[in-house]
């Protein structure tokens, strides 16, 4: 959960003569703010302020602070003459504290110094296995001078994932850093959810058909185990997009309900065991409907905005979040719509904008839908209300050659908060739209609408995918057991994943030990459940002795062998010549006994 602290410099001053009350600009504050964080997450923070005044008339009286939660406990402050007393409300989810001071210092340049703790469990909060913490940026006041930040965690945390901004040194950060947003924080190395999908297929034709789901895939991002599919798909395959369809056959009139329990873990960071994405980068350039690249407003932004930095900045600022549109619908507006109504936008339009201006600038790029895992929609919001789903953008990254997840969104909704140089431990990718702007589906949006159903259940999980299951392959080859020399050999290898995990592999190696077959098959994945077919085919040279050849596949640890027996052409001719003469002989014999 998102904790953020609106300091309101709301100092009420009486003048050192009898007159109307002034406003802060009277005076510069300078703080100096610790949060200290403990084990079990509570937090103690610090604010060690100094008043300065700006005229030689005023001194302050009193100090306001609304901080936006309940969760505030065991408030204390001092002042040089002692304890001070706080009067303390609580109204509409937030807590406001008003200090009296004990003393008053007059005269231009007079500092008072002060200090206020308090006690709070929102700042720092465990989610599974991971710690979150979130600290807010510099209020906008322009009485505000310094501001200085600082954190400390303890060990039993573990490796810090993320902390963005980055500080100055330690945890330390000043104003300029915190001028923009507050700190996010993470520590751990992965988030884990078991998800449970559901996919109502439905053929309301006149003809049995293929259809498919589409199952959340690995990514850069996040390791997929899918602990059972039920029923099971007849086929699993990886589409262009990186996607996992499963297909099943639908007889005409038929609803077929799927079930999927999955297992995900979600890194911040690309893996660095993922590899490389090989991409035809034209194809994540064209227009497509919702991503409107030739359009004049997205040509000038494009030539404005060249950079995804620049653009994911540009789009983060220039739209504004609409939550009462979010209970509406999910009417899509497409890049051009969302620049007509700015101040309307869900995350389709922060992510269809992203996509159509970083496509005219020459950045390929590509749709996410998936779920972000919040515990605050109000602070990082699900848009899309069929099962509350989320999307979010890719670049292609051709120095990486990775495809990088980035959320606009989120950056406008939590006021500055990183998106762009690392994601978080909350995006679970479903289903990427990059070829089409709208397929294929994600899991949520294969509704019967006969039926009202929740398809999509997310929850933590403490398991991750590596450590419940590996990889397992089944190699089997499908050869002639004689083929005759001088004549082509058909076949086909058949490798098939009968795990819940993607079976990643350097390639199929198939060689023979009479070196007619040596073949390298560049296949690096293969989906849960799936199979692929590599054809074998050649030619058998001619040969005047009968052989036995021996071929052997190879991937990752798997292996397969087939056998053939290339029949010797000396041998074919023998046997015709034997024949010849045989039906010679018969010939001769017939027509002695016939005369």
């Amino acid at each position: 959960m998102k904790f953020f602290l609106r300091f309101t410099l709301c100092i009420i001053v009486s003048l050192f003569f009898v007159r109307t009350a002034r406003a802060s600009p009277d005076f510069q504050a300078n703080y100096d703010i610790s949060y200290a964080v403990s084990p079990s997450g509570k937090t103690i923070v610090t604010q060690n302020i100094t008043l300065v005044n700006k005229t030689s008339s005023t001194y302050p009286r009193q100090y306001a602070i609304t901080l936006d939660s309940t969760d505030i406990r065991n408030i204390i402050a001092y002042d040089p003459k002692g304890v001070v007393p706080v009067e303390v409300k609580n109204a509409d989810g937030k807590t406001s504290l008003l200090l009296s001071f004990n003393v008053k210092v007059v005269g231009l340049e007079k500092i008072l110094p002060f200090s206020l703790r308090f006690e709070t469990d929102s700042v720092a909060k465990k989610l599974g296995s991971i710690w979150e913490i979130s600290i807010p940026g510099v209020p906008k006041d322009e009485s505000i001078g310094t501001y200085d930040v600082r954190l400390s965690v303890p060990d039993s945390f573990g490796q810090n994932a993320y902390v963005s901004p980055s500080p100055l040194s330690g945890m330390h950060w000043n104003k300029t850093l915190l001028s923009k947003g507050g700190i996010s924080a993470a520590y751990g190395e992965s988030q884990s959810y078991s998800l449970s999908l559901s996919y109502h297929l439905v053929n309301s034709s006149g003809a049995d058909k293929s259809m498919s789901i589409t199952l959340p895939p690995d990514t850069a991002y996040q390791q997929i185990l899918v602990s059972s599919l039920n029923p099971e798909a007849e086929k699993v395959e990886r589409d262009q997009d990186g996607n996992w369809l499963a297909r099943y056959s639908v007889k005409q009139n038929e609803k077929r309900d799927i079930t999927a329990k999955i297992l995900a873990s979600v890194y911040p960071y690309p893996r660095s065991s993922y590899g490389k994405d090989a991409i035809d980068a034209s194809r994540y350039l064209s227009e497509r409907p919702y991503w409107e690249v030739s359009d004049s407003l997205i040509v000038d932004l494009a030539q404005k905005y060249k950079t995804p930095e620049d653009i994911y900045t540009y789009v983060s600022t220039a739209l504004s979040y609409d939550y009462s549109r979010v209970s509406l619908g999910t009417e899509r507006y497409g890049a051009v719509g969302s620049l007509e109504s700015q101040k309307s936008a869900l995350c389709n339009e922060f992510t269809d904008l992203f996509i159509a201006i970083a496509r005219a600038s020459g950045i390929p790029a590509r749709r996410v839908v998936g779920y972000g895992y919040t515990t605050n929609p109000k602070i990082r919001p699900l848009s899309l209300i069929v099962d509350v789903l989320h999307t979010w953008p890719e670049y292609y990254d051709e120095k990486k050659s990775l495809w990088i997840s980035i959320d606009p969104t989120w950056a406008n909704t939590t006021g500055g908060i990183d998106y762009f140089n690392k994601l978080d431990f909350s995006h679970i990718a479903f289903a990427i739209n990059g070829i089409s702007s709208t397929e294929p589906k994600s899991a949520g949006m294969y509704k019967d609408t006969s039926i009202a159903s929740k398809d999509v259940v997310v929850s933590l999980s403490e398991e991750k995918p590596e450590s419940v299951e590996s990889s397992v392959l089944a190699l089997s080859f499908r050869l002639p057991k004689q083929v005759l020399s001088g004549s082509r050999v058909q076949g086909f290898l058949e490798v098939r994943n009968s795990s819940g995990l993607s079976a990643d592999i350097e390639g199929v190696k198939i060689e023979s030990t009479s070196h007619l077959v040596s073949l390298s098959h560049s296949v690096t994945d293969i989906p849960p459940f799936g199979t692929i077919t590599i054809p074998l085919s050649y030619i058998v040279p001619l040969s005047f002795g009968s052989s036995r050849d021996s071929i052997t596949a190879r991937a990752g640890s798997s292996t397969a062998k087939g056998e053939i027996v290339y029949i010797s052409f000396t041998l074919i001719l023998a046997a015709l010549f034997t024949l010849l003469v045989l039906g010679i002989l018969f010939f001769v014999l017939y027509r002695f006994q016939k005369k």
